[in-house]
């Protein structure tokens, strides 16, 4: 965990992470910012927990209890620190650029089906199921290639169906109204 917390890395989810959590909460996530570093392939919580050495000092399920109780509460903080320090590599005068997209999440049985329209002229329409996400990525022009850039991820929300979002008491919101609201968060932290 040491090596972890030196790296540029672990600096940056220091700086992104502390005074946002108790230091029980802290420590299950850099366990978790560990394991996703170090993982190949496929990304399970679970495998972040195992490469980590999360799973020897805590149960699994203190860190499932980290992601759905004390990370989700505290997000909007999370997303205003990542998006004032990806800001500060903006040079001054340049345009904030960013992407808003959405992405079914698929192989999640029991959710909703989604129709994903992308592809050839002579595809059809598939029919996905699993969970539907609108994400939005910040990006940096790199100086002196303006040509490549790099994103930062900058936001994230879950798209519910409307009888999902009835069913949960939650008022339903469409994706583009999802990708408004992410649009907003960034005017009110980046005015």
């Amino acid at each position: 965990m040491d090596n972890f917390l030196v790296s540029s890395f672990g600096s940056f989810v220091s700086i992104v992470f502390s005074g946002v959590f108790t230091e029980p909460s802290y420590r299950n996530c850099l366990f978790l910012s560990l394991g996703w570093s170090l993982t190949r392939g496929r990304y399970f919580v679970s495998t972040f927990i195992w490469l980590s050495g999360g799973a020897e000092n805590r149960h699994f399920s203190c860190f499932y209890y980290f992601l759905s109780e004390a990370l989700v509460p505290r997000l909007d903080v999370v997303w205003s620190r990542v998006l004032r320090i990806a800001a500060e590599l903006i040079p001054t005068g340049q345009d904030i650029e960013i992407l808003i997209d959405d992405v079914t999440k698929k192989k999640i049985d029991g959710v909703a089906r989604y129709r994903n329209g992308a592809g050839t002229a002579r595809q059809e329409y598939r029919t996905l199921s699993g969970l539907n996400f609108v994400y939005a990525v910040l990006l940096v022009r790199c100086p002196l290639w303006p040509e490549f850039h790099f994103s930062i991820p900058i936001g994230l929300d879950l798209y519910m169906k409307e009888p999902q979002s009835s069913g949960l008491g939650i008022a339903h919101t469409t994706r583009s109204g999802l990708a408004r609201k992410i649009v907003d968060f960034v005017a009110t932290v980046l005015p």
